[in-house]
């Protein structure tokens, strides 16, 4: 979604620094959303459910301890790991990281992942516009090619042809 609204602000649909904003915003609250899964529904989900995924809090413990020792540089590297990332800050929330924490953490990854996504659909976009006005231009040149071929068909070529008729 920031690729494309990088994209849209690169046409002038949206406000770049608004878009950043909302973007960053919208990211953190829904990191907080996950660690509160981890912190208010976790251990109830591994007591339930666990042995059914492959959990349990045997397994969990290993990264409870590495959280307690490298908390924000796992979260950095979460980030970092788009599709990883849920799992990341879930288990966040599972240790119980204090949440003060948590989204000092994840501030500065957020920003810098957000710009870089944001940058490249902006980017992309400006790539879009050029690329549009060369193939607008060579559309243009063939058309007027054509145009000049049929010219020169009709007023040459066949005006030869009938000229060479009445003789």
């Amino acid at each position: 979604m920031t690729v494309i609204v990088g994209f849209l602000a690169s046409l002038g649909i949206f406000n770049l620094l608004i878009s950043y904003t909302v973007i960053v915003l919208g990211d953190l609250t829904g990191d907080s959303l996950h660690y509160a899964v981890g912190r208010y529904g976790g251990r109830k989900f591994i007591e339930k459910w666990g042995r059914y995924v492959g959990l349990s809090f045997e397994k969990i413990e290993p990264i409870e301890r590495q959280f307690e020792k490298r908390g924000n540089t796992l979260l950095f590297w979460g980030k970092a790991m788009h599709g990883l990332g849920g799992a990341f800050l879930i288990a966040a929330g599972l240790i119980h990281m204090p949440f003060r924490k948590f989204i000092l953490s994840n501030f500065w990854p957020t920003l810098l992942k957000s710009a870089i996504l944001l940058m490249v659909g902006f980017f992309f976009g400006q790539s879009i516009t050029h690329i549009k006005s060369i193939l607008d231009f060579i559309a243009y040149a063939v058309a007027g090619a054509v145009a000049l071929a049929v010219a020169i068909y009709f007023f040459y070529v066949r005006g030869k042809t009938k000229t060479d008729e009445l003789k």
